[in-house]
Protein backbone atom coordinates (compact mmCIF):
# COMPACT_ATOMS: atom_id res chain seq x y z
CA UNK A 1 0.00 0.00 0.00
CA UNK A 2 1.34 3.41 -0.96
CA UNK A 3 1.84 6.01 1.73
CA UNK A 4 0.09 8.99 0.09
CA UNK A 5 -0.49 10.98 3.25
CA UNK A 6 0.25 14.65 2.68
CA UNK A 7 1.05 16.75 5.73
CA UNK A 8 -0.45 20.20 5.81
CA UNK A 9 1.79 22.74 7.48
CA UNK A 10 0.36 24.60 10.43
CA UNK A 11 1.41 28.06 11.49
CA UNK A 12 3.45 28.91 14.55
CA UNK A 13 0.47 30.17 16.57
CA UNK A 14 -1.60 27.06 15.87
CA UNK A 15 1.37 24.90 16.86
CA UNK A 16 1.71 26.81 20.17
CA UNK A 17 -2.05 26.58 20.79
CA UNK A 18 -1.86 22.83 20.21
CA UNK A 19 1.12 22.58 22.57
CA UNK A 20 -0.10 24.86 25.40
CA UNK A 21 -3.89 24.86 25.00
CA UNK A 22 -5.67 27.45 27.12
CA UNK A 23 -2.35 28.57 28.63
CA UNK A 24 -1.44 30.25 25.31
CA UNK A 25 -2.72 33.82 24.81
CA UNK A 26 -1.55 35.34 21.51
CA UNK A 27 -1.48 39.06 20.79
CA UNK A 28 -3.61 39.89 17.76
CA UNK A 29 -1.36 42.72 16.50
CA UNK A 30 2.20 41.66 17.30
CA UNK A 31 4.32 38.55 17.29
CA UNK A 32 4.07 38.28 21.06
CA UNK A 33 2.14 35.99 23.34
CA UNK A 34 1.66 35.10 26.99
CA UNK A 35 2.29 31.66 28.34
CA UNK A 36 0.61 30.89 31.64
CA UNK A 37 3.29 28.83 33.37
CA UNK A 38 1.77 28.27 36.78
CA UNK A 39 0.40 29.75 39.91
CA UNK A 40 1.09 30.07 43.59
CA UNK A 41 0.29 27.17 45.90
CA UNK A 42 -2.67 29.06 47.35
CA UNK A 43 -3.89 30.12 43.86
CA UNK A 44 -3.70 33.82 44.76
CA UNK A 45 -1.28 34.52 41.88
CA UNK A 46 -0.88 33.48 38.25
CA UNK A 47 2.58 33.40 36.70
CA UNK A 48 2.80 34.34 33.02
CA UNK A 49 5.72 34.78 30.65
CA UNK A 50 5.49 37.41 27.90
CA UNK A 51 7.19 35.82 24.89
CA UNK A 52 8.32 36.77 21.39
CA UNK A 53 10.33 35.32 18.55
CA UNK A 54 13.86 36.67 18.31
CA UNK A 55 15.60 37.62 15.08
CA UNK A 56 16.84 34.02 14.90
CA UNK A 57 13.22 32.74 15.10
CA UNK A 58 13.90 31.30 18.55
CA UNK A 59 11.44 31.88 21.37
CA UNK A 60 12.57 34.56 23.80
CA UNK A 61 11.07 35.59 27.12
CA UNK A 62 10.59 39.36 27.40
CA UNK A 63 9.46 39.36 31.01
CA UNK A 64 7.61 37.43 33.67
CA UNK A 65 4.35 38.72 35.16
CA UNK A 66 2.95 37.68 38.51
CA UNK A 67 -0.73 38.62 38.50
CA UNK A 68 -3.40 38.47 41.19
CA UNK A 69 -5.86 35.72 40.26
CA UNK A 70 -8.69 37.86 41.62
CA UNK A 71 -7.73 40.70 39.23
CA UNK A 72 -7.87 38.33 36.24
CA UNK A 73 -11.29 37.01 37.33
CA UNK A 74 -12.60 40.56 37.87
CA UNK A 75 -11.37 41.60 34.43
CA UNK A 76 -13.05 38.61 32.77
CA UNK A 77 -16.32 39.36 34.56
CA UNK A 78 -16.12 43.05 33.61
CA UNK A 79 -15.50 42.20 29.95
CA UNK A 80 -18.36 39.69 29.96
CA UNK A 81 -20.78 42.25 31.42
CA UNK A 82 -19.68 45.08 29.12
CA UNK A 83 -19.24 43.23 25.85
CA UNK A 84 -21.08 45.84 23.76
Amino acid sequence: MDNNVVSFPIGFYQMKKNELGERFLPCEVSGRWMEIVGGSRDNKFIIANVMTLGSDDEERKICELILHTKDIINLAEHLKENKN
